[in-house]
């Protein structure tokens, strides 16, 4: 039989820095027997303490130790997992209706338009931001991204989650002039 299974404020009484014998008449003076339960006495719960100190201070620094380990694992395990889903991909913003091509001739009543400027009207008409890398299409989840309209039909380097064929964009800059491709 344990301490703390007869006396729930065990846990109390040994983080306490008071030595037991003090601890226990000062508790004792202070409680009396109300806490105890039917049958105990004060003396009683003086021997159970004075045998369970030493083992129900290394189960408890154990029991620590061992939550902290876990706490650790856990908390460097999902940190490198968050760290290794964002990546960076080269491409264009593109819209949804257009996707890899704008022939913003026949799109647009017969006006030739830019990458940009057609990406913006098929956007504004219902369309929505995607990124294309290497001929494959990618919807944006964030559509409200700050960088997308300015964007809109340019070269540029995305960072960002992937989940599925969906990209959560997180950064939009200007790619350099190379051939499109994916890190």
């Amino acid at each position: 039989m344990f301490a703390h299974e007869i006396y729930p404020d065990f846990t109390n009484i040994l983080r306490s820095e008071t030595p037991f014998p003090e601890y226990i008449a000062a508790c004792s003076e202070q409680e009396g027997d109300r806490d105890l339960p039917e049958g105990q006495t004060k003396r009683d719960m003086q021997s159970i303490i004075a045998t369970s100190t030493g083992a129900g201070k290394s189960q408890l620094r154990s029991l620590k130790m061992t939550k902290s380990l876990y706490l650790g694992l856990l908390l460097l395990l999902g940190s490198s997992f968050a760290a290794a889903a964002e990546k960076t991909w080269t491409g264009k913003i593109s819209d949804s209706l257009c996707r890899t091509s704008h022939n913003s001739t026949v799109e647009h009543a017969g006006e030739k338009l830019a990458d940009h400027d057609c990406t913006i009207a098929c956007v504004k008409k219902g369309g929505k931001y995607v990124f294309v890398s290497s001929g494959k299409v990618y919807d944006i989840a964030n559509q409200d991204f700050a960088g997308l309209q300015q964007h809109a039909g340019h070269t540029v380097q995305v960072r960002g989650e992937m989940n599925g064929n969906n990209i959560k964009v997180s950064a939009i800059a200007m790619a350099s002039k190379k051939k499109e491709k994916t890190s």
